[in-house]
């Protein structure tokens, strides 16, 4: 089945976004408990690297902050050009699949640019 394009935007953000966030959780989750010693509050610190999901994305896709962030990022824009192209919403898994993995690395490098 065909997608038009303005379909598979709209897949491919609110998507790559929910993908995004079911990879902060766990992360999250997993730092504060190999750290006690930082006091992280889990839901809020979802909420925040949630919330800034979108910025962080734009700014690894332009400016490489990580390695793991940088691909996943590009990886993602690959499949949504792949996507578009074959108008077929198949390639898109591949960039949800991007996207929960930069969302498992996010919260780590979005602590250490807050704390700069």
């Amino acid at each position: 089945m065909e997608y038009s394009k303005k379909k598979l935007v709209l897949f491919w953000i609110i998507g790559g976004f929910v993908f995004s966030v079911l990879g902060v959780i766990p992360s999250v989750i997993y730092w504060s408990y190999a750290n006690p010693d930082w006091n992280l509050e889990i839901t809020g610190e979802i909420v925040g690297s949630s919330i800034m999901l979108p910025v962080g994305w734009l700014f690894c896709a332009i400016i490489p902050m990580s390695f793991p962030l940088s691909v996943m990022s590009w990886v993602s824009i690959v499949a949504f050009v792949w996507a578009c192209k074959v108008r077929k919403i198949k390639p898109l898994y591949l960039s949800y699949v991007a996207c929960a993995l930069f969302g498992i690395f996010w919260p780590k490098a979005f602590w250490a640019m807050m704390s700069v």
